[in-house]
């Protein structure tokens, strides 16, 4: 093995050297969990007065937290994700989504959930929306996941451990647009080895308060039932959970972007240091980034 383990970059180092360069910069630094978000902040930030650093996960962030608090550094601020699934607890300068993540939080905004569900649509969307049986397409796609989120927080509070970060296209009803909860019930018995049973499972489904879940679904998992939907239901081309979370990361728009909480709690701390986080253009600021 060649060099000295103490001198192996990791996120974490990466992170910290980051912090230091933009001090001598004299520049700020946002510190976010994935480049998804890195990808859309990317949009607005400025880069002349912010440095922004991905950690690839919540357990970077709270280790480079740690470590800049030691070092007696604070010029940073975190966004990070309100996965119930993850009880990592980090505290300094961060906040936290009020979604399971930055792109459930995202489409919370109904307007734009179906702006981004019909815009390759080759048929009517409203036609096709009310032969669902439903008033919105956050409402269709809601109910498709809901009973995989219901199963994953069963999974997590009875120390299951099972595999659930993808969400299967298999369970859902391709001429309804709804949940099969029998096939949704298999598969979580299958990835459990059987320490549930199917029928065990589906009384678990029984249990189910779709208002209660509204905030924990996984944005990738809301993408993924997305772009099924779109392709199945409303004849676009097929793009995947990926394509999907690039057109949510560039049709976004600046004010509701801003409108959300977490965003509006990093731009609150950005004035009372007077380093605007946004480019340009974007806020009512001095040109150079400091408060009128």
């Amino acid at each position: 093995m060649n060099g000295d383990l103490k001198n192996e970059v990791t996120p974490v180092t990466k992170a910290v050297e980051v912090m230091m360069q933009a001090q001598v910069e004299n520049r700020l630094v946002l510190l976010l969990e994935g480049i998804s978000d890195f990808k859309i902040f990317n949009r607005f930030v400025s880069e002349s007065r912010w440095e922004i650093e991905y950690l690839e996960g919540k357990d970077n962030v709270a280790k480079c937290i740690e470590t800049l608090k030691l070092m007696d550094q604070s010029h940073y601020y975190s966004i990070l994700d309100n996965d119930p699934l993850d009880h990592t607890k980090v505290t300094g300068n961060v906040t936290y989504t009020n979604y399971s993540d930055l792109e459930a939080e995202i489409l919370a905004n109904s307007k734009f959930f179906d702006e981004i569900v019909t815009s390759s649509s080759t048929l009517r969307p409203a036609r096709v929306l009310d032969s669902l049986n439903a008033a919105s397409w956050n409402e269709v796609i809601y109910r498709i996941v809901a009973p995989w989120t219901h199963l994953r927080l069963y999974s997590f509070s009875n120390g299951l451990a099972i595999p659930m970060k993808d969400f299967p296209e298999k369970i859902i009803d391709r001429s309804r647009a709804d949940c099969v909860y029998s096939a949704a019930s298999e598969i979580f018995a299958e990835r459990a080895k059987f320490s549930i049973s199917k029928e065990g499972a589906n009384e678990v489904l029984e249990s189910m308060d779709l208002g209660r879940l509204a905030k924990l679904h996984r944005g990738h998992h809301l993408t993924t039932a997305m772009a099924f939907i779109m392709a199945i239901s409303l004849g676009a081309p097929k793009i995947g959970s990926r394509g999907v979370e690039e057109k949510i990361r560039t049709s976004i728009i600046f004010s509701d972007f801003q409108s959300l909480q977490c965003v509006q709690a990093l731009a609150q701390w950005s004035h009372l240091h007077n380093k605007c986080i946004w480019r340009d253009g974007l806020c009512v600021c001095h040109p150079a980034g400091n408060r009128i």
